[in-house]
């Protein structure tokens, strides 16, 4: 059977009894349904996880990328890192040396004043070549080898004690100086350590005064 036409257009009709230029006038065409294709979906889905995978990166921030310093206006603040200071210069150590040839100042000699006012140098003198002088010493000391030239240019007489030789004088020479330094020095009862021209000195003429005040006055 031979679909009927339309009588204007003379296109087949539909069961309507209308064709498609009597519909378009109505606005009741048919419009062919819009669909998306599947190549459309894989390449939306595709971009979709992409995008998922690129923003965990960043998050997790596997290579660790450091944010750049922070800037004060248009200047970058760097932090400068403070030079550290050089090391201290290695201590030196200096061999004790006995001066011999410095006279030992004012207020280590002070000589006695006799009732005329005058100072009796000489009586001072003498009365410190009276003193005694104990020292205690080792064999081959440098510095007790300097102190015996200092009392040898001064006249004045000492004995020694050789602690290597004799138990007991190194036991009384740890009693009366502990530290065990040498020589040791015993100066009419006064133990002296610090081996210094100006101490030795200073404590022999301590000595000689404190002996011509207990002399009797003639």
């Amino acid at each position: 059977m031979e679909p009927g036409r339309c009588s204007i257009h003379g296109l087949i009709v539909a069961e309507d009894g209308r064709c498609v230029i009597c519909r378009r006038g109505t606005g009741e065409e048919d419009v062919p349904e819009r669909t998306i294709s599947e190549t459309t979906w894989a390449v939306l889905i595709g971009g979709v996880v992409l995008a998922g995978i690129g923003a965990y990166v960043l998050y997790k921030d596997p290579f660790h990328v450091r944010a750049s310093p922070p800037t004060l206006g248009n200047t970058q603040v760097v932090a400068q890192r403070q030079p550290e200071p050089p090391p201290p210069p290695p201590p030196t150590h200096h061999a004790p040396v006995f001066i011999t040839d410095e006279k030992p100042p004012a207020s280590a000699a002070v000589p006695s004043t006799p009732s005329d006012g005058s100072t009796d140098k000489t009586a001072l003198e003498a009365a410190k070549k009276q003193v005694q002088i104990k020292m205690y010493t080792k064999p081959n000391d440098n510095l007790t080898a300097q102190v015996r030239k200092y009392f040898g240019k001064h006249g004045y007489t000492y004995v020694e004690y050789d602690i290597t030789q004799s138990d007991t004088d190194r036991i009384d020479m740890t009693s009366l100086n502990p530290s065990g330094s040498i020589p040791t020095l015993v100066i009419d009862g006064t133990v002296v350590t610090q081996i210094e021209a100006e101490e030795v000195d200073g404590a022999i003429t301590r000595a000689a005064e404190a002996r011509m005040s207990q002399a009797p006055r003639k």
